[in-house]
């Protein structure tokens, strides 16, 4: 029976464990608050994170490390920004040979790295995947059947993890390219605000529909000029996720852009302490392509809302008014 440990008690590593358990691999959920871990247990119900998706009785939930040091996978379900404090943490807890399962979407925003590049600075031995896709943790906590990408450049450690991970449920298809998987992950959420911004302003579908479109381009172009596999952006880790985040109110990331296109001036608190990573994200992706002289208009425009104090409705014109061109089909880069 395969040991498999999720770090991360929010709402998407809750979600991931209850997935992990459709084939009766031996899960451990684990999470710093020990009340959290306490009351998630008791009640097999994640409430503060996840409402309504009720925990198998196999799955264990933990604070305790212990369960780390004996996994046979390790999942990290942790926010891409906190990637780097959190998992120098566990340094001394997890053996060279366990592959690591990096679900998270986002670019650091200090160093501009992705998550690849910060797991391997800090498990330099560790065999490592990156899990994408269409998701969204309501649905699978409940059992409801998603289908995510699961890339890894080393075959043996994508089958193992396939096999362990993949049910009826949660169907997962692999992949080598695992740049393509992060980038897809990561740019999403930035398109995702920007569609929301759209719809906050009243733009309508047929915007929503265009800017979706375009974003694909943008995404592949970006993805490209990283290393990336074209043909990655039209699986689940790229059109897929795009079109789901980009245009469903239950993103964070396209609820944020809703906001900002109604009024929400940037800094101002939403939805508590809701995490948004596209906000963090846009930075890094806007700074990594003028290095890599990529053009990326959209990108742009959500940058210079969040980050240059540009009004959406100046910023909008602008993208609007930008000089008409010939729908590029080879994701050139400039």
């Amino acid at each position: 029976m395969t040991k498999i440990t999720v770090i991360g008690a929010g709402a998407w590593g809750t979600a991931l464990a209850v997935a992990a358990s459709h084939m009766n691999s031996q899960v451990a959920l684990w999470g710093r608050e020990e009340d959290g871990v306490d009351e998630t247990n008791r009640l097999r119900e994640n409430k503060q994170f996840l409402p309504g998706a009720k925990l198998p009785d196999s799955i264990f939930v933990t604070s305790n490390r212990e369960v780390i040091r004996e996994a046979d996978l390790v999942i990290l379900a942790v926010p891409a920004q906190k990637m780097r404090f959190i998992m120098t943490n566990f340094k001394d807890d997890i053996f060279h040979d366990t592959p690591l399962i990096i679900t998270s979407k986002g670019i650091e925003q200090r160093n501009h790295c992705l998550m690849t590049d910060v797991l391997t600075e800090i498990f330099p031995r560790n065999p490592l995947a990156v899990l994408s896709g269409p998701t969204f943790a309501k649905e699978v906590g409940r059992g409801l059947p998603a289908g995510c990408t699961l890339a890894a450049e080393n075959i043996t450690t994508r089958e193992f993890i396939i096999k362990s991970l993949s049910s009826p449920q949660f169907r997962l298809y692999g992949s080598a390219d695992m740049v393509g998987a992060q980038v897809g992950g990561a740019v999403k959420n930035v398109m995702a605000i920007a569609t929301g911004i759209a719809v906050g302003l009243g733009h309508g579908e047929n915007a929503v529909s265009a800017l979706i479109s375009r974003a694909l381009v943008e995404m592949t172009r970006f993805g490209m000029a990283f290393g990336a596999l074209p043909e990655t952006f039209m699986g689940l880790c790229g059109v897929g996720d795009l079109m789901l985040t980009c245009s469903s109110p239950t993103s964070r990331n396209h609820r944020y852009g809703v906001a900002l296109g109604k009024g929400l001036k940037v800094g101002e608190e939403f939805e508590g302490s809701t995490l948004v990573e596209g906000f963090f994200t846009t930075e890094s992706v806007v700074a990594i392509a003028q290095k890599l002289g990529v053009t990326l208009p959209i990108c742009e425009f959500v940058d210079s809302i969040l980050n240059q104090g540009v009004s959406v409705e100046k910023a909008a014109e602008f993208l609007l008014k930008r000089p008409y061109k010939t729908e590029e089909i080879d994701f050139k880069v400039a």
